[in-house]
């Protein structure tokens, strides 16, 4: 009962946030869930999740995202990871960035991420091209 009331608080809260380009979602134990919010980023960039787990010395969800760019150029691109608790809210929320991230024509590149803290029960990973000032 309390993964699926995790899964649908999860899903509202992803619902309502817009990346500009494309996200993956998910919650411990459930599967991940793509966004689309930039249809000419999804035909040239494609993301999956590669593993998902908790680390086993200080409990903390880590997650791995292939990113693979289906075109022959380089892409600059920006991603960042939001961890959400079991109640839904934002872990750490002032600790989320944008990453810059070039990405090459046909690479297929793997990025890790852990959680500041052990609460963090679900993850929301985010792609966006470079936006400048």
């Amino acid at each position: 009962m309390k993964s699926i009331a995790l899964a649908l608080l999860f899903c509202g809260l992803v619902a309502c946030s817009s990346t500009n380009g494309i996200a993956l979602s998910g919650a411990e134990g459930q599967e991940s869930r793509l966004q689309v919010d930039n249809a000419g980023m999804k035909q040239r960039l494609e993301l999956d999740l590669a593993q998902q787990q908790r680390s086993a010395g200080d409990g903390r969800l880590q997650i791995a995202v292939r990113l693979k760019s289906h075109i022959a150029y380089d892409q600059s691109l920006q991603y960042r990871v939001t961890w959400f608790d079991a109640a839904g809210m934002p872990v750490e929320p002032d600790s989320t960035s944008w990453q810059p991230l070039i990405l090459h024509g046909g690479e297929q590149r793997v990025i890790q991420a852990s959680a500041l803290l052990p609460q963090a029960a679900a993850f929301y990973f985010s792609v966006r091209d470079v936006v400048k000032d």
